[in-house]
Order: structure tokens, then sequence, then C-alpha cells
């Protein structure tokens, strides 16, 4: 969407961090880092790259209810799951909120993206001083025949649509078998279920007693989750 949508745009293809040496006369380098097996090594250029000399380098983080995320389906394989591993998940939640008052950074809810896509964009041209060609809203336009947009990444989106709110909260018309699922890995890793509350995802998930205890430990302390 940053890609297509804003001017003078240069898109790296793959999952690179932008650096000096990418950038162009009078363009704009945008890069990505979402690949789970990445995400340490990402992680920690992400970090280099806030910390670095390059003052007008930014980066929009994207957080998404990690119960649609281990429900959602890999692009690439059919009937897979994006990851089965919550430390993907857990990590990045971690590294969001060590960075989220950067003044060169920009949190933003998948949620908040897909049910009013043209608002965050607003966001994020107020934040990096970019000009909009296009709204988010109408990104899907003609999105096929952009040269920025591979039959790669065609299929690693799933097809070219526009934003859909359904996406967002899609766990919740989950099967009692991926609510169960969805439970023994949750159940498994606590600390997820601190993480979710810190950024707005309450509830849990149905059945799961160590939400329960979870909730009990933190109602007792003094010292609460952030």
């Amino acid at each position: 969407m940053v890609a297509t949508c804003f001017e003078n745009i240069t898109a790296l293809q793959g999952e690179k961090v932008p650096l000096k040496a990418h950038v162009t006369s009078n363009s704009v380098v945008v890069g990505k880092y979402p690949n789970p097996n990445l995400l340490e090594k990402g992680t920690e250029e992400a970090k280099r790259f806030l910390t670095g000399i390059d003052d007008d380098a930014g980066m929009i983080l994207v957080v998404r209810d990690p119960r649609d995320v281990y429900l959602s389906e890999h692009g690439k394989e059919p009937g897979q799951p994006f990851t089965r591993n919550l430390k993907f998940w857990i990590n990045f939640a971690k590294h969001a909120i060590s960075v989220e008052d950067h003044p060169r950074v920009l949190l933003v809810k998948y949620e908040d993206l897909v049910n009013d896509p043209d608002h965050i964009q607003n966001l994020i041209r107020d934040k990096f001083g970019l000009s909009i060609t296009k709204p988010f809203s109408k990104f899907h336009d003609g999105l096929e025949a952009n040269p920025l947009l591979t039959g790669h990444n065609i299929k690693e989106l799933r097809g070219v649509r526009p934003p859909e709110r359904g996406r967002a909260s899609a766990w919740l018309n989950a099967s009692p078998e991926q609510i169960a699922y969805l439970r023994d890995k949750f159940d498994a890793r606590p600390p997820i279920y601190v993480l979710m509350n810190r950024f707005g995802y309450k509830g849990g998930l149905p059945g799961s007693e160590t939400l329960a205890i979870v909730r009990k430990k933190f109602t007792e302390s003094k010292n609460p989750p952030p």
C-alpha cells in the first residue's frame, strides 16, 4: 500500500531494510521485514536503523491480533498457517513496545488499517512528510499492472483485493477445533496474554484457565503489566 499510494516511492524487492545506498534522487525507499524466520536478524537491523545517522529514516510497525495471525493462511502455501511459532508474535510485540515512542516510529494496528485505511494513510503522510497519490481504500485499483508488484507478491497477498473489514477479528468465527488449537498454543506461553492486553486485544480465548490465572496474578500485583 505504501509503495503504490505515495509519490516517488522506490520499493525494495524481498525483505530488506532500506539503506542509504538504496536512495536515488528525490525518492523515498521502502522495505519490509515480515518473515518470522528472519525476525531476530530483522529486529537487530531495525534497531541499528533507528539509532543510525540517517535521521530521515522511519519505521511503520503493524501489529495484528495474534489470534488472527495464527489462523491466517500462508499465501504461498495454501492450507498452511502463516506461522506456528508463538515466539514470532511475542518477540515482535516486545520489539514494538521498545521502540513505539521513538519519534520516527509509527505503530499501526492491522485492524485500524483495514477498518479505516484512509485515516491510517493520513497518519503515515503526516508522520513522514509524504504526498498521497491514491487513497489506501483504492490501492487495489490497477494494482496488478503496477511494476512495483510482482507475481510473487500477488501470490503472497492471495490475490489483489480491497481492504477487508472481515479480516479483522476473524478468529471470532473460528471453529471449536481452531479455538482449541489456539488455546493449547497460547496457554503454553502465558506472557502472550499480557502482551495482547497491552495492545488492546482483550478477552483471551474461551475456556483458557491460563488466562484466568494471569488475570488474577496481575490483579493482585502492585505492578500490573504495561
